[in-house]
């Protein structure tokens, strides 16, 4: 087992993209299927 070295800070941890919203998911799945607006609609209500 390998230990970390005294005195020697952790790089932090990198962020990436926050993940989009679920609803924001769920319109972007519709679009990409070519679902109809009022689909859309149902399914985010």
């Amino acid at each position: 087992m390998s230990a970390q070295p005294l005195g020697k800070p952790l790089a932090p941890p990198v962020a990436g993209p926050a993940k989009p919203k679920l609803l924001d998911q769920v319109r972007q799945a519709c679009r990409v299927r070519h679902y109809s607006i009022r689909t859309e609609e149902a399914y985010v209500h």
